[in-house]
């Protein structure tokens, strides 16, 4: 479990394993590197283009670090990968047809394509964590790389990755710079502090 706590402004941890773990810092805030303290191996602090935070560990290993706001927000400009095509051949008719279709500014496409995905499909199990994980999985075993983004597209339930996978596919092939970013969903704390766990997953684009 990862905690942090807003009251002290410390995020901190139980036994971790080597690896690399994201920080659930939430976009404006940073870490305090200087404030790391660790017990167990050596511990370095990361940052990738999404202003993502993580930690990684070389063994098994306790932490606590301090995090602020930012004097500024973080923001990277799209990479040349951002605009890529991430499936090969046609999706459906449908979904085709919606990004041909798609008109306005970027952020206005963004919404056009986001109510198609809203019309078109469903969460599975009502917001059942287990369930969606479990799509998941039968979506990548079931696909190849070629037929991954079609198998997305036919499927009448997509979890949050899924949905937001099948997003950036929509949003490159219409021009528009976009990729996938991978964290935590945090509502509400107790005494100052909230709770990260694997039900706290959740993906974004």
């Amino acid at each position: 479990i990862y905690q942090c706590d807003w009251s002290s402004d410390v995020c901190s941890s139980d036994l971790i394993n080597s690896g690399i773990i994201s920080l659930p810092i939430p976009n404006t805030y940073a870490l305090d590197s200087s404030s790391l303290k660790t017990e167990g191996a050596d511990v370095k602090i990361l940052r990738d283009q999404n202003g993502c935070f993580y930690i990684q560990s070389s063994g098994r290993s306790k932490y606590s670090i301090e995090f602020g706001k930012e004097d500024t927000a973080f923001v990277n400009p799209p990479i040349p990968e951002d605009t890529q095509s991430i499936y090969k051949g046609s999706l459906s008719q449908n979904t085709e047809n919606t990004i041909n279709q798609l008109n306005g500014s970027p952020l206005q496409k963004a919404e056009q394509a986001r109510q198609h995905i809203l019309a078109n499909h469903f969460y599975p199990g009502g917001g059942d964590l287990q369930k969606a994980q479990a799509l998941q999985y039968k979506l990548r075993s079931e696909s190849t790389g070629d037929n991954y983004l079609q198998k997305i597209d036919t499927s009448e339930y997509l979890e949050c990755y899924s949905a937001n996978t099948k997003f950036i596919a929509m949003m490159r092939k219409a021009g528009i710079p976009a990729r996938l970013v991978v964290g935590y969903h945090v509502e509400g704390q107790k005494d100052g502090k909230s709770s990260i766990t694997q039900s706290s997953g959740h993906a974004w684009s």
